[in-house]
């Protein structure tokens, strides 16, 4: 049994721009999120976006300008260094070997084989918990779905290395942790250009999907998915931003 309740949960959400300044004011105008600038020492200004009270995601620059705006989901585990070499053992990679963050943890930045980055976090105190809520409000996290070109290789991988179990619902592949959901799986469409890798897509909870979508564009953002509705689930639609992480806008039960 693990030693963390929360192990095999998605903990925290990080944003990695080449204008970490530009997407903090970008997110908080879109979701009336609030942001504080922490010093991180060595690793630099680290921007933490809160929703009311609670914080929801980080932000920080990005390895270089060429490499656009991408969200980084961190799971939570047992033991970080084991937890990346079998991330290297199942043929993933390790991207930021792991590595202590002051007052935080232990942590790790890797990706699955297909190229989809994600982080491994222990969090002994408890800082960051998980926050699928079935019920979120407005500007919480939601959902993650992870866009990939081969569903049944990236099951088998995800299920070793956090015990995740595969569920069908509404012919969507779900993935389960002990009673609760944690994110689901899609084959990515074949319009998506083959140099793009596999990676996680965000859900944000919205009060009212239409004007959310339409606040989003006018702040410069990309449609790429018009507000949708899912049969007996609810609303989405899905933007890029400006700097070029997609980000996915949820209306629960319908507009």
């Amino acid at each position: 049994m693990s030693a963390l309740p929360y192990a095999g949960a998605i903990c925290w959400r990080e944003l990695s721009s080449p204008n970490p300044q530009d997407a903090t004011r970008f997110y908080r105008d879109l979701f009336s999120w609030t942001s504080k600038d922490v010093d991180m020492g060595p690793m630099g200004t680290y921007t933490i976006l809160n929703n009311g009270e609670e914080m929801v995601a980080g932000v920080m620059a990005g390895p270089s300008p060429e490499v656009p705006s991408h969200w980084i989901n961190y799971v939570t585990v047992d033991d970080v260094d084991a937890s990346a070499a079998q991330v290297v053992e199942l043929g993933g990679r390790v991207l930021m070997p792991p590595t202590d963050a002051p007052e935080i943890g232990r942590f790790s930045v890797v990706a699955d084989p297909e190229g989809a980055v994600f982080g491994l976090l222990r969090d002994p105190a408890g800082q960051v918990v998980p926050a699928m809520d079935p019920c979120p409000k407005a500007g919480d996290f939601c959902w993650a779905q992870l866009m990939t070109r081969d569903v049944e290789a990236a099951q088998r991988f995800y299920s070793t290395i956090f015990g995740w179990k595969v569920e069908m619902y509404q012919g969507m592949v779900t993935l389960t942790r002990g009673d609760g959901g944690c994110g689901s799986m899609m084959t990515m469409p074949p319009h998506v250009p083959a140099q793009v890798p596999a990676y996680w897509e965000n859900y944000v909870a919205v009060d009212n999907l239409q004007e959310s979508y339409e606040r989003a564009l006018a702040l410069g953002a990309t449609s790429l998915v018009t507000p949708t509705s899912i049969p007996n689930t609810g609303d989405f639609a899905l933007v890029s931003t400006p700097a070029g992480a997609t980000i996915a806008l949820w209306k629960h039960g319908g507009a």
